[in-house]
């Protein structure tokens, strides 16, 4: 099951209020419109509008009020125009009556009336929200729940992973690593290229020693010979081991299966790492995004999966805090 993580945010409700002032829905609340960001969603979906049950108010046990949710896997790299537009059909479903119950999509919420309202809206009002949304995503990023072992050589140059907490039980995982140039070669029978960039790698290790052996394998380099895909590109000098998330149990076809459904996550093609699936998925997948937005797709994926969920950082402390030092080390943007 999905463990959806729910961050509210006075930035982006300051901005909704900018968006309901500027466009006259004087119909709405601004009090009871509130707005979070949230985080591992796996919809497809850039945002979303919860209002109350109506039995709830119509039993006076609480206000009709709204939640708009930006989900953060989705929205947070969008131009500020999209964000804009999706805020402003977000409002629109909110009734003329207020109640707690939702408009449904119809000429209302069309695309072309939603660019006209977004035409009206002041250059100087624009600005604020877009730079408001930016401040929801940077605030929400610091409850982003990524835990778990990791160091740094004294030096500080080199990355290191430390996977002596990780369980031995089996189960399925994910790998985050950097690709500093292009890999070119072998890749099972054939020669390979891939451009430089960030990758994720999913599996499982249900042999012996389960999941740290087999993250112990791909993050500390700890192997006899070079055996899978996985191997071979992390053998290379230009690949370095970013971080890892792990649940004990689930199906690797199954995890795979869903990075071919999420919107951060473009599959490998031709497949790599699909030599025993049935199902002939690529196993690795680009993520293009900033480094903690990577993260983020990568626990949103393993979060579709049952079980607990934990996630491990590579080369600096493990909250999310110290990411930035992460971000000096292997030259990304975060």
């Amino acid at each position: 099951m999905t463990r959806v993580v729910y961050v509210r945010s006075p930035f982006l409700e300051k901005a909704v209020k900018l968006l309901i002032n500027s466009l006259g829905l004087d119909y709405v609340d601004a009090r009871r419109v509130y707005a979070a960001v949230s985080f591992r969603s796996l919809s497809k979906a850039y945002a979303r509008i919860w209002g109350l049950p109506s039995p709830f108010t119509k039993l006076g046990l609480c206000e009709p009020s709204y939640l708009i949710e930006l989900i953060y896997e989705n929205a947070s790299t969008l131009e500020c125009s999209t964000l804009l537009e999706i805020l402003i059909h977000e409002l629109l479903h909110i009734p003329r009556t207020f109640s707690g119950s939702l408009r449904g999509h119809g000429s209302w919420v069309a695309r072309e009336r939603l660019r006209e309202l977004a035409r009206r809206i002041p250059s100087s009002v624009r600005r604020e929200v877009c730079s408001l949304s930016r401040q929801a995503f940077r605030e929400a990023e610091k409850y982003l729940n990524v835990g778990g072992a990791s160091t740094v050589d004294s030096d500080g140059g080199a990355v290191v992973c430390d996977t002596s907490l990780v369980p031995r039980t089996g189960g399925v995982y994910a790998v985050l690593f950097l690709l500093g140039r292009e890999f070119r070669g072998k890749l099972g029978g054939s020669v390979r290229r891939l451009a430089p960039g960030l990758y994720l790698y999913v599996g499982s290790a249900y042999g012996p020693g389960g999941l740290r052996a087999r993250l112990r394998r791909h993050l500390e380099g700890v192997r006899k010979r070079l055996k899978w895909h996985i191997d071979y590109l992390l053998a290379a000098d230009q690949a370095t081991p970013i971080a890892a998330s792990y649940v004990a149990g689930g199906v690797e076809v199954f995890l795979a299966a869903a990075g071919y459904g999420s919107r951060c996550l473009n599959p490998v093609v031709p497949p790599v790492g699909s030599t025993d699936d049935p199902y002939g998925f690529s196993h690795l997948f680009t993520c293009r995004g900033t480094l903690r937005y990577c993260i983020s797709c990568m626990t949103a994926l393993l979060s579709s999966m049952p079980g607990a969920l934990s996630t491990l950082l590579c080369g600096h402390d493990s909250k999310i805090a110290s990411l930035g030092r992460a971000c000096g080390l292997l030259g990304l943007d975060c």
